[in-house]
């Protein structure tokens, strides 16, 4: 954690400007490999257990949801039911294998399993858009699936609204009765084509502001091109925040205030007319100050 300080004084003491460019130095050093990373990470804090009910995934914040998460009871079976559908885009795609029932079921993958694009396992929803990949499927006593009473990674790959091909992976756990299935966290590469590790929370990621009940994601995308800035916010309680843009000598050269409501929230910020070259985001709250980088091209 990078921890306040300022980088100009009343009385233009310079121990305190010093001071002051050493801390912003100390971020761009404890920062740089960032721009490869490029893992948006999404903690669902708390967790948000799902009986009878839908979650709806947008990984990239564009506003249509990539994926929606469904338990359901089928009276007529008498089956409990863990999916995930897909009625917005049909070939987005998640890693299944076959099996019983004639449904196809997501693998269930361990930390640090490799998702690439069109891996032989992605399966996509293009002849049962309507349909589902069923996590878990419990029917007259027998249970079906690779998620029984377990918790687990499945992995995916979705077209972002800008067009582009990403990876991504889901965290969740079953019930063992199926009646219940419990979304934990998530996370793509925003790097269009690249892999991404089951688990892999990156550089990027949501990272918790120490005793500040707020969890703030890096900027995304980046490096960034004409284009809005967004950040990802996890916020206790409703909050102003303001963000100045900063350049290397910790001049701001943007600022924005924004207020986030309580839970989770995407922070837009407007850099499209501002000169290219590296900076650093400042975020400050009530009672805290942290920084996240970003690079700005043409």
């Amino acid at each position: 954690m990078i921890k306040k300080y300022k980088t100009k004084s009343s009385n233009g003491n310079l121990a305190t400007r010093v001071l002051g460019y050493s801390a912003l130095c100390g971020a761009l050093v404890a920062n740089a490999n960032d721009a490869n990373a490029q893992i948006v990470y999404t903690d669902v804090n708390p967790d948000t257990t799902l009986a009878a009910g839908v979650y709806d995934i947008d990984f990239d914040g564009d506003g249509t949801f990539d994926f929606q998460l469904n338990q359901n009871f089928n009276a007529g079976l008498s089956a409990n039911a863990c999916q995930v559908y897909n009625p917005n885009m049909a070939n987005n795609k998640v890693m299944v294998s076959t099996g019983a029932a004639g449904y196809l079921y997501p693998l269930k993958l361990n930390a640090g399993a490799p998702i690439a694009l069109n891996d032989a396992a992605m399966k996509d929803f293009s002849t049962q858009a309507a349909m589902s990949f069923v996590f878990f499927y419990t029917a007259q006593a027998s249970g079906f699936g690779n998620f029984i009473g377990q918790s687990g990674f499945w992995g995916l790959q979705f077209t972002s609204g800008a067009g582009a091909e990403h990876t991504g992976w889901v965290e969740i756990e079953c019930a063992a009765d199926g009646a219940t299935m419990t979304l934990k966290s998530y996370a793509f590469n925003s790097v269009a084509g690249d892999p991404i590790n089951a688990g892999d929370a990156g550089s990027i990621g949501i990272n918790e502001v120490k005793n500040a009940g707020i969890k703030i994601g890096n900027v995304f995308p980046n490096p960034l091109s004409r284009d809005m800035a967004k950040m990802r916010v996890n916020s206790v309680k409703s909050e102003t925040l303001t963000f100045e843009l900063c350049n290397a000598m910790g001049t701001a050269v943007a600022t924005e205030t924004r207020n986030v409501n309580a839970g989770n929230s995407v922070v837009n910020l407007d850099y499209t007319k501002v000169a290219t070259g590296s900076y650093f985001v400042k975020i400050t709250g009530e009672n805290f100050s942290t920084f996240k980088k970003i690079n700005i091209t043409n």
